[in-house]
């Protein structure tokens, strides 16, 4: 059975012993560290909110400024030499790299080669690491009600704007222990961000869920997985790990998204579920709340989830 923790959690404990300075050698292979004793996110008293953030934030979907005083100041707190110095990758209308062949090795980009440095991949084995992406939503107090009746934690990787326009939802889950975690503020892909908006992207994220959360997030995963050695490092600098995802459900497919079915999605659950007794490692899933079929998608097969990995 599915424990009542937040499955992340194993995972996540692991990191308490790993350095955030100098990064290990880069590798290709989808490894993890070893686990540590499930830990729920703590469940703190969340401050006093009327509604009306105190902070002035970006518009949603708009790459954050880098010329407003909180980014200036964000940016000049990161020490720029412990960056790693790649350039900006430009991407195409279809959101692909313009250039992959032109992004050197060492850059370590994992939209490119599937490259990982110190990222979380994969879950102890036999733990499934439960995780949606694009929150906070008008479909996320939909699956809410679902992790709510089994008292299920999950980790939330929030898009900045969406905790803005959809507040309401993002409190209920941080209130729930939920493990809230950041993905960036506008959606863009991150190594087409400059430095300076990158920072503020995280930041003006972080500053959201932290005054209506009490909590600044640790963990942080990349839109469309996109990230590099320069993203990392900034990461690092701003006290971040990087999460990606070994199991991919293509419910981010699905309509409106696209063509995708409900059985296809469907079917993908039940491969990796027939496939389990074969495992060397657990999993960490890529789900999104971003649709309302996404939301279906992810009601309808958590319970498979749940009889199948802890």
């Amino acid at each position: 059975m599915i424990t009542n923790l937040s499955l992340m959690a194993a995972v996540l404990a692991a990191l308490a012993s790993m350095s955030s300075a100098a990064p290990p050698s880069a590798t290709s292979s989808s490894s993890s560290p070893s686990s540590s004793p499930p830990i729920a996110p703590p469940l703190l008293p969340l401050p006093a909110f009327n509604g009306t953030f105190v902070n002035i934030f970006p518009p949603r979907d708009a790459i954050a400024p880098t010329d407003t005083v909180l980014a200036k100041k964000w940016i000049s707190e990161i020490n720029m030499s412990t960056v790693a110095n790649f350039p900006v990758v430009s991407f195409t209308a279809a959101g692909d790299p313009q250039n992959a062949k032109a992004v050197p090795p060492e850059a370590c980009d994992w939209t490119v080669s599937g490259c990982i440095n110190k990222d979380l991949v994969t879950c102890p084995l036999g733990v499934w690491g439960l995780t949606y992406d694009d929150g906070p939503t008008d479909f996320s107090a939909q699956l809410y009600d679902a992790l709510d009746k089994t008292n299920q934690k999950a980790t939330l990787f929030y898009i900045g704007g969406n905790v803005i326009q959809n507040w309401q939802a993002a409190r209920r889950a941080c209130a729930a222990g939920h493990q809230i975690a950041s993905h960036t503020w506008s959606h863009h892909p991150s190594t087409s961000l400059t430095n300076e908006q990158f920072i503020a992207e995280v930041k003006y994220t972080e500053l959201a869920i932290q005054e209506l959360c009490g909590f600044r997030p640790k963990y942080f995963r990349p839109p469309y997985g996109d990230i590099d050695n320069r993203i990392r490092s900034l990461l690092w600098e701003m006290g971040y790990t990087n999460v990606i995802w070994d199991y991919d459900t293509d419910d981010w497919k699905l309509p409106p998204g696209g063509s995708m079915s409900d059985q296809m999605v469907d079917q993908e659950f039940s491969k990796w579920i027939a496939s389990a007794s074969n495992d060397t490692t657990g999993h960490i899933t890529l789900e999104h709340e971003l649709y309302q079929s996404s939301v279906d998608a992810a009601i309808r097969n958590l319970p498979k989830i749940q009889a199948t990995w802890k």
